[in-house]
């Protein structure tokens, strides 16, 4: 997306994992590090604002914050 507009403002919520069933209930299994690894490759990729969507909790986004923020 880059590449064909460099101006564009990239956006990257992702979930915490991919959902798994469990008691007919959605659960996300990524740990924090693992988000912020992931989000850290979001910005490298591209991404200008970058969260989270469904399975992130607070550690989540601060442990995010801490790997891109600046």
């Amino acid at each position: 997306m880059r590449a064909a507009d460099p101006d564009t403002i990239l956006v990257a919520k992702s979930n915490a994992g991919m959902p798994e069933l469990v008691d007919m209930r959605a659960v996300y299994r990524s740990d924090p590090e693992t988000m912020a690894t992931a989000a850290l490759a979001m910005r490298e990729g591209g991404a200008s604002i970058i969260g989270g969507c469904c399975g992130n909790t607070p550690e989540h986004l601060a442990a995010i914050a801490a790997m891109v923020g600046d």
